[in-house]
């Protein structure tokens, strides 16, 4: 905050002379305050469901056959890794949430976010994010976790219905 602060006192004094954004600039950036931080890093593994014959798209639900199939494949690949389905409700605001999963981490047992999984028009997306993670890399952990999903869905749905995206 005090960067700002700081920003809007020079450009007051200084006015819109090219001294003065020059020096808001480079004020930004050797404070590393980036106006378009991202402050998580995220990967989408996505499971497209075909429409069925003489339909232009399909709806899912959890009463679908092939939707429980894949939320068991997925159930059983978070679980392996450590995960277990989150009991808290989702947000009431976002849209066709599914389930969510969290991880506890040493004995104070504080969650660590987990993947959630989505429903949007032809396919289930589990999203994988790692907050304060500001690389746009994910971390071992978070590859290994992609990598899973991605191999055993794609066991069973085949390779072209089954991808990881950012």
């Amino acid at each position: 905050m005090e960067v700002v602060a700081e920003l809007a006192w020079l450009t007051v004094k200084v006015g819109k002379s090219p001294f003065a954004l020059c020096a808001a600039g480079a004020l930004l950036l050797l404070t590393g305050c980036w106006l378009g931080d991202k402050f998580f890093t995220a990967r989408i593994v996505t499971v497209n469901f075909s429409a069925p014959t003489g339909q232009k798209s399909v709806t899912l639900s959890v009463e679908d056959t092939q939707v429980q199939d894949a939320l068991r494949v997925i159930d059983m690949v978070l679980t392996s890794q450590g995960f277990h389905e989150n009991t808290n409700a989702p947000a009431a605001n976002e849209p066709n949430p599914v389930v969510s999963y969290t991880r506890y981490i040493g004995t104070d047992l504080r969650p660590l976010d987990g993947p959630a999984v989505w429903f949007r028009t032809n396919r289930l997306e589990v999203v994988i994010m790692e907050r304060g993670n500001r690389s746009g890399h994910l971390t071992a952990d978070g590859k290994r976790i992609c990598k899973s999903l991605q191999t055993e869905l794609r066991k069973r749905y085949g390779v072209g219905k089954v991808k990881i995206e950012r």
